[in-house]
């Protein structure tokens, strides 16, 4: 059985928070990249007013109910290397899928492990997710790496060279010290009023 890691430090290279219209240039810079989006299901964006459109999207879901999308920011320069967090969240079933990309520049760093036991944490906590799913293409190894490493189940079928995996809320041991949970939030999270 392998060791699990502690993703909670008391000094963490980079924060979450929401997105703003002035993170526009910074999502431009990971979005337009065509090596960031090729597994994504959308082109590599063209300008800056689409990423402008993209965080809109994300202001959307967050309004309408259906999902909640946080920029992963560095600590030291406020800028936004990338974004994770919940969509097709159906409130009734407790069910939600989630998606994430970085920054290039920063794969490789266990940033979107961490960030990503944040988000599950929260949306087992504050959004009441009974299980959160994930669209994996057969070719996305990293993300498949991912989905192992925040002990997500991998489903038996294939549909159209996509993996389905799943994480369930009475699967996991939520951590017990919420304040340590959320210690990378840069402002504690709204819980979502259903």
């Amino acid at each position: 059985m392998r060791q699990k890691k502690s993703y909670f430090h008391e000094q963490p290279l980079f924060y979450l928070r929401t997105l703003k219209e002035e993170d526009a240039a910074d999502v431009w810079s990971y979005l337009s990249r065509p090596e960031v989006v090729k597994h994504y299901g959308m082109e590599p964006l063209r300008s800056v007013q689409e990423a402008v459109e993209e965080i809109q999207w994300y202001h959307d879901i967050e309004s309408d109910g259906t999902g909640c999308r946080f920029g992963i920011v560095l600590q030291d320069h406020e800028r936004v290397i990338g974004s994770c967090g919940f969509h097709n969240w159906h409130q009734k079933s407790g069910r939600a899928e989630v998606a994430m990309e970085l920054h290039p520049s920063f794969w490789g760093l266990h940033i979107m492990t961490h960030a990503m036991h944040v988000i599950l944490e929260y949306g087992f906590r504050s959004m009441n997710l009974e299980v959160v799913t994930a669209l994996v293409k057969r070719e996305n190894l990293s993300s498949q790496r991912l989905m192992e490493k925040l002990d997500f189940q991998q489903a038996s079928s294939v549909k159209d060279g996509v993996y389905t995996y799943y994480a369930a809320k009475k699967d996991r041991q939520l951590i017990k010290d919420e304040e340590r949970c959320f210690s990378i939030w840069k402002q504690k999270p709204r819980a979502f009023i259903t």
